[in-house]
């Protein structure tokens, strides 16, 4: 069985049909040429072959791609019937379902492994091809309307030949999770190749707790009831948790539980934090920081192990219509996954029997951690609001309690998220510190894991940087590391501030070093798509050319009349780039702007489009512009640079 990538690209005139070896790089492709034009009787047996005898690889392809092939396949479609078929799919929401349903047809393509919702995030194929830092950036070449030509009909086949590439480089970038879920699959005997997971875990318990109905439909209110030990002393805390109890939860629309207003408003202040509460979480946060550990101080990280897993346990947070069988599945489960996880430490790392282990606990672990998710989401067969707001609010209850009790004998907390805390503390008092809380584990049921930092350097809640005492970086939002759910923002910047912040190596040397073209790269989507230009004309007035050399009357409505022109000529006569855009910062550098309106695309002022990586690095890279912006993110840490 060889391992196919598979895409369409569809026109008025013109259907692409296109397969990739993904080993060899042999291109198998099938063109309709002409409105009237369909497969003829051996494209059918080739085409059908190579997609049922193979292992096909797609982006979208089960809700687009295949029920599409299967209409040409097994319909006889023409060109221009796709078409037509395909703006129903995009304009009118057709589902894949109806489509099957209603020409008596199914999903054929035996092994199908539809990448889409493997990817972390919601994102295109050319954005995850931006962050993977792909070649070549190629927007479609054509609006989906036009009737192409014969040339043009050869750069549409290009074009859908760079996307067969980014999606084999998105393939192998998840290839630790596909072969996850290709265990998932044999173990439970489900096919789940192909699913978030969410999904997977939603198939899974609803399989093994041996539910068969339906999803439960939405209540009108909801009526939050704390476990017992939960309690407070202060004034500030009584009153947030009496509102709590007292109120009657609404549900919206889509099912989903609606924050009331006093809660999204309130601001609970104790010690010299202010903390806000949520339906999902609690945060509060220092901001524009940095807080060291010294001979006489702990820096201590308090984080909650498994907190929503493990509150679901302790307290029987289960959807009601599927009952006891749920938690017995869902903490079997649990229970198997610290036992396989107490086995791993007696091997080797990277052996394949602690491989082997490794893959099941996280097996096991997605199924714990993403089912929470579900119990929100109005059309699950998990869905029960009730619950989902049950766990958040004890959660949040919970983690308050804990600040509440270490507010109260001295210890102030200066960050807090979700399911842990972090606060600086007298060395002498970790061991008081440990003992509060060990003790109230016991009430909870639930476990507190520690960790020493030697500093803390914050943005704000959700962007920082932590050096543990171990010297390993941990970091978060801006400051972390490129991943699949996050743009490429000059990579480089914060690797460089990572690395001063660790060991202080040099701001200058990491970017100077630095030889991978990517790393200085910005990407991001550009509603509308994006336009450049960089031979402007004179496009001013006359009297402006002296008053903009000399700075004479160089006023506010001069620049901004200056900027109009220069972006509405951009917008008409300009390089159009795509909808999503990857650029460096250049000492020749112009800007980039929406084609849409010609406003300018936020952080592109000095911006080279780089939609082809290059292998070196660009002789006009402005290296002061990315030295300024590593300064600038310490400074947002609070660094005194």
């Amino acid at each position: 069985m060889k391992t196919l990538t598979f895409d369409i690209e569809t026109y008025p005139n013109y259907t692409l049909f296109a397969l990739q070896n993904i080993d060899n790089n042999k291109l198998y492709t099938f063109e309709l040429r002409g409105e009237d034009s369909s497969l003829t009787d051996k494209q059918i047996t080739k085409l059908n072959k190579l997609l049922t005898k193979n292992k096909i690889i797609t982006f979208n392809g089960i809700k687009f791609d295949e029920p599409i092939t299967a209409m040409a396949l097994f319909k006889n479609y023409s060109a221009f019937k796709i078409f037509k078929l395909v703006q129903s799919v995009i304009v009118d929401k057709l589902k894949s379902y109806t489509i099957y349903r209603t020409n008596n047809l199914r999903p054929f393509i035996k092994t199908h492994y539809d990448i889409m919702d493997v990817a972390i995030g919601i994102a295109s194929l050319k954005l995850y091809g931006a962050r993977l830092g792909t070649k070549k950036l190629q927007d479609l070449p054509y609006e989906p309307s036009t009737y192409l030509t014969n040339k043009q009909m050869g750069i549409v086949r290009s074009y859908c030949e760079n996307d067969l590439i980014l999606t084999e480089e998105l393939y192998y970038k998840l290839g630790a999770d596909l072969e996850l879920r290709e265990d998932l699959s044999k173990q439970y005997n489900l096919n789940l190749i192909s699913l978030n997971g969410a999904n997977i875990a939603e198939k899974i318990l609803v399989q093994e707790s041996g539910y068969n109905g339906k999803a439960p439909s939405t209540p009108k209110l909801i009526q939050y009831t704390p476990p017992k030990y939960i309690n407070f002393k202060t004034k500030v805390m009584k009153d947030v948790f009496k509102y709590i109890k007292e109120h009657e939860f609404l549900l919206s629309g889509n099912g989903n539980v609606e924050l009331p207003a006093k809660l999204k408003m309130e601001k609970i202040m104790l010690g010299d934090l202010t903390f806000q509460m949520g339906i999902g979480g609690v945060h509060g946060s220092v901001e524009n920081t940095s807080i060291y550990a010294d001979k006489k101080h702990t820096i201590l990280d308090i984080d909650y192990k498994a907190l929503y897993p493990s509150l679901i346990i302790q307290n029987k947070f289960v959807p009601k219509h599927i009952g006891k069988k749920f938690l017995s599945v869902y903490k079997g489960m649990y229970d198997e996954r610290v036992s396989v996880k107490t086995n791993m430490k007696s091997l080797k790392y990277g052996s394949e029997a602690y491989n082997k282990l490794n893959t099941q606990q996280n097996g096991l672990k997605l199924v714990n951690n993403s089912s929470f998710g579900k119990m929100g989401l109005q059309y699950s067969k998990l869905y029960d609001p009730s619950v989902l707001l049950h766990i958040t609010l004890t959660g949040q209850l919970t983690l308050m309690m804990v600040i509440e009790k270490l507010y109260l004998k001295g210890f102030n907390v200066f960050y807090a998220n979700t399911d842990g805390i972090t606060l600086k503390v007298k060395t002498k008092d970790v061991d008081k510190i440990k003992k509060i809380t060990t003790k109230f584990d016991k009430k909870t049921g639930l476990e507190m894991e520690y960790e020493e930092f030697k500093s803390c350097h914050i943005r704000d809640v959700n962007n920082f940087v932590n050096i543990t005492a171990d010297n390993k970086v941990k970091s978060k939002g801006a400051y972390g590391t490129p991943s699949l759910n996050k743009n490429a923002q000059t990579p480089i910047v914060f690797e460089a501030v990572r690395k001063f912040l660790l060991d202080s190596t040099s701001i200058t040397t990491t970017i100077n070093n630095c030889k991978n073209v990517h790393d200085f790269c910005t990407s991001r989507t550009v509603k509308g798509g994006a336009m450049y230009g960089d031979n402007i004309p004179d496009l001013y007035p006359d009297d402006w050319a002296d008053k903009l050399a000399s700075k004479r009357g160089l006023t506010k409505k001069i620049i901004k009349d200056k900027e109009k022109l220069e972006a509405d000529w951009i917008k008409d006569n300009g390089v159009y780039l795509g909808k999503v855009v990857r650029w460096y910062y250049s000492t020749q550098g112009k800007s980039i702007h929406y084609k849409t309106n010609g406003n300018k695309v936020p952080k592109s002022d000095g911006a080279i489009p780089m939609m082809d990586l290059t292998n070196t690095i660009p002789k006009d890279l402005d290296y002061e512009w990315y030295y300024n912006e590593a300064i600038q993110a310490l400074k947002d840490v609070g660094y005194d640079y």
